[in-house]
């Protein structure tokens, strides 16, 4: 029980994080990359576990991660 609650803990922080730092300048992609609604369904999908949606601002492309390994 108590590894669940951490792992919940960490996650919620991981996605409250990501939710509030910009992961791009404004300038550099488009307006619809990475939101938050994005960033919330990633979230939703891999029930609040793993590294959530990545994005990448160099290349503009994103990718949900359910799993705890960055790409690359």
């Amino acid at each position: 029980m108590t590894k669940k609650l951490l792992w919940f803990a960490s996650a919620i922080l991981l996605t409250t994080f990501s939710l509030l730092v910009p992961s791009t300048p404004a300038a550099a992609c488009p307006a619809n990359f990475c939101t938050s609604a994005q960033r919330l369904a990633c979230a939703q999908t891999c029930h609040f576990k793993g590294i959530g949606l990545w994005c990448d601002s160099t290349t503009c492309t994103s990718e949900c991660i359910c799993g705890s390994v960055p790409p690359g």
